[in-house]
């Protein structure tokens, strides 16, 4: 059971989208009003674990030289991961096609470079994905 918890407006036509706090961050999402595919922005990911990482460091300096609390960490690291998830956005990305593998039925989107790799790897073998969909 996933609890979206977080939602992020899509970036074209602002519907919130709910995102899971223990969902795969990398994993490319649909926008059910407009059918964008999404993704996590990762440059913004990277800049929130920067700060998170750097709060912590502040606060084991604070901890050495100041002889501060253990208590101060448990109210850091919450406001930390709310900055973490808050300046992260959604960014659309581009992809030509929707295949599906037909003996795990798992879902992919690739690119048609990608597609025609596919089929040139899996020539002798048989090929076990279909396309589902051409997006634009």
């Amino acid at each position: 059971m996933e609890q979206n918890l977080i939602k992020k407006p899509c970036p074209t036509c602002g519907t919130p989208i709910g995102i899971g706090i223990f969902s795969n961050r990398e994993e490319i999402i649909r926008c059910p009003k407009c059918g964008e595919l999404l993704i996590e922005n990762p440059k913004r990911k990277r800049i929130g674990s920067v700060i998170t990482f750097l709060g912590i460091l502040i606060w084991i300096a604070l901890n050495y030289w100041t002889g501060i609390s253990l208590n101060w960490l448990f109210l850091i690291i919450p406001v930390l991961i709310t900055i973490f998830f808050l300046i992260s956005n959604l960014t659309v990305v581009k992809k030509d096609l929707v295949i599906r593998n037909k003996q795990t039925n798992h879902v992919s989107y690739v690119d048609k470079q990608d597609w025609n790799e596919i089929l040139a790897n899996s020539s002798e073998n048989g090929n076990n994905f279909e396309i589902i969909e051409e997006l634009k």
